[in-house]
């Protein structure tokens, strides 16, 4: 049988300290862990941080993904190569925060092309404030 000492009762507290602080940090490692690795999306690309002013996109998915879901102030920045589709919008940029569409490497740029020459449109934008440099 154990006697309850002043020694038993003084190791509890700094034992209950060191617990709590473990706990802690490995919550936040855990945490900071996880923010470490962006989420991908089925066709392997990352999704888009919303906090980051650039959305780079080397597949037509990915463009058609940040078309639909720019935000103003964002940049999409088209690796080279060429995009096939029918590429829509209706976001709104701002005056004060544009919302632009770019090719990473302006000596290979982007090629958005449409399906065919019937299909109506390669690329529509519907909503003001746009800035196409590709």
């Amino acid at each position: 049988m154990m006697r309850n000492t002043g020694m038993n009762r003084g190791l509890i507290k700094p034992i209950l300290v060191i617990l709590t602080l473990l706990l802690l940090m490995s919550t936040w490692v855990r945490s900071d862990y996880a923010n470490a690795e962006s989420p991908v999306i089925s066709d392997g690309e990352p999704i888009p941080n919303p906090s980051d002013p650039l959305i780079a996109c080397s597949t037509t998915s990915c463009l058609q993904s940040a078309l639909k879901n720019v935000v103003p102030g964002k940049r999409i920045v088209l690796a080279p190569g060429t995009y096939t589709g029918s590429f829509s919008t209706d976001v709104e940029g701002t005056a004060l925060q544009p919302i632009v569409i770019e090719s990473q490497n302006p000596a290979e740029p982007a090629i958005i092309s449409g399906y065919s020459a019937g299909s109506g449109y390669s690329l529509r934008v519907r909503g003001d404030y746009w800035i196409i440099a590709i």
